[in-house]
Protein backbone atom coordinates (compact mmCIF):
# COMPACT_ATOMS: atom_id res chain seq x y z
CA UNK A 1 0.00 0.00 0.00
CA UNK A 2 1.44 3.35 -0.96
CA UNK A 3 1.99 6.11 1.55
CA UNK A 4 -0.81 8.16 -0.05
CA UNK A 5 -3.27 5.25 0.21
CA UNK A 6 -2.27 4.61 3.81
CA UNK A 7 -2.84 8.27 4.79
CA UNK A 8 -6.18 8.31 2.96
CA UNK A 9 -7.30 5.13 4.73
CA UNK A 10 -6.23 6.55 8.11
CA UNK A 11 -8.34 9.65 7.46
CA UNK A 12 -11.32 7.50 6.44
CA UNK A 13 -10.98 5.42 9.58
CA UNK A 14 -10.69 8.53 11.76
CA UNK A 15 -13.82 9.98 10.13
CA UNK A 16 -15.70 6.71 10.62
CA UNK A 17 -14.64 6.71 14.28
CA UNK A 18 -15.91 10.28 14.77
CA UNK A 19 -19.20 9.38 13.09
CA UNK A 20 -19.54 6.30 15.30
CA UNK A 21 -18.89 8.34 18.44
CA UNK A 22 -21.44 10.95 17.35
CA UNK A 23 -24.11 8.30 16.73
CA UNK A 24 -23.27 6.61 20.02
CA UNK A 25 -23.68 9.94 21.86
CA UNK A 26 -27.02 10.58 20.11
CA UNK A 27 -28.22 7.11 21.02
CA UNK A 28 -27.30 7.60 24.68
CA UNK A 29 -29.11 10.95 24.77
CA UNK A 30 -32.22 9.45 23.14
CA UNK A 31 -32.11 6.45 25.47
CA UNK A 32 -31.76 8.61 28.58
CA UNK A 33 -34.58 10.88 27.48
CA UNK A 34 -36.89 7.92 26.83
CA UNK A 35 -35.93 6.28 30.12
CA UNK A 36 -36.66 9.49 32.01
CA UNK A 37 -40.04 9.81 30.29
CA UNK A 38 -40.96 6.23 31.24
CA UNK A 39 -39.77 6.69 34.82
CA UNK A 40 -41.78 9.91 35.12
CA UNK A 41 -44.89 8.11 33.89
CA UNK A 42 -44.32 5.26 36.32
CA UNK A 43 -43.82 7.68 39.19
CA UNK A 44 -47.03 9.54 38.31
CA UNK A 45 -49.04 6.29 38.12
CA UNK A 46 -47.54 5.04 41.38
CA UNK A 47 -48.29 8.29 43.20
CA UNK A 48 -51.87 8.25 41.87
CA UNK A 49 -52.33 4.69 43.17
CA UNK A 50 -50.86 5.59 46.56
CA UNK A 51 -53.18 8.61 46.81
CA UNK A 52 -56.19 6.42 45.97
CA UNK A 53 -55.27 3.90 48.65
CA UNK A 54 -54.65 6.68 51.18
CA UNK A 55 -58.05 8.23 50.49
CA UNK A 56 -59.93 4.91 50.46
CA UNK A 57 -58.32 3.63 53.65
CA UNK A 58 -58.26 7.03 55.40
CA UNK A 59 -54.49 7.29 55.91
CA UNK A 60 -53.14 10.52 57.35
CA UNK A 61 -49.56 10.01 56.12
CA UNK A 62 -47.74 7.71 53.73
CA UNK A 63 -43.94 7.65 53.63
CA UNK A 64 -42.42 6.28 50.43
CA UNK A 65 -38.86 5.98 51.68
CA UNK A 66 -37.92 5.14 55.23
CA UNK A 67 -34.84 3.94 57.03
CA UNK A 68 -36.89 1.22 58.69
CA UNK A 69 -40.50 0.09 58.57
CA UNK A 70 -42.40 -2.82 60.00
CA UNK A 71 -43.48 -5.21 57.20
CA UNK A 72 -46.96 -5.12 58.78
CA UNK A 73 -47.45 -1.57 57.42
CA UNK A 74 -45.76 -2.09 54.02
CA UNK A 75 -48.21 -1.03 51.29
CA UNK A 76 -46.18 -2.33 48.34
CA UNK A 77 -48.41 -5.32 47.63
CA UNK A 78 -51.57 -3.20 47.76
CA UNK A 79 -50.05 -0.68 45.35
CA UNK A 80 -49.05 -3.45 42.95
CA UNK A 81 -52.52 -4.99 43.16
CA UNK A 82 -54.16 -1.64 42.31
CA UNK A 83 -52.04 -1.12 39.23
CA UNK A 84 -53.76 -1.11 35.86
CA UNK A 85 -50.50 -1.59 33.98
CA UNK A 86 -50.16 -4.90 32.09
CA UNK A 87 -48.69 -7.64 34.26
CA UNK A 88 -45.75 -8.02 31.89
CA UNK A 89 -44.49 -4.63 33.04
CA UNK A 90 -45.86 -4.39 36.57
CA UNK A 91 -44.69 -4.77 39.20
CA UNK A 92 -41.10 -3.94 38.31
CA UNK A 93 -38.54 -6.66 38.89
CA UNK A 94 -37.16 -4.89 41.96
CA UNK A 95 -40.61 -4.42 43.54
CA UNK A 96 -40.66 -5.67 47.13
CA UNK A 97 -43.94 -7.51 46.60
CA UNK A 98 -42.13 -10.05 44.40
CA UNK A 99 -39.82 -11.17 47.18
Amino acid sequence: MSETDRVRRQREIAEMDREFQRKQREFREDFNQRRNEELQGLLERTNRIIRQIAEQEKYDLIVQEAVYFNPRIDMTERCCAHSTTPSSRWPPADCRCRT
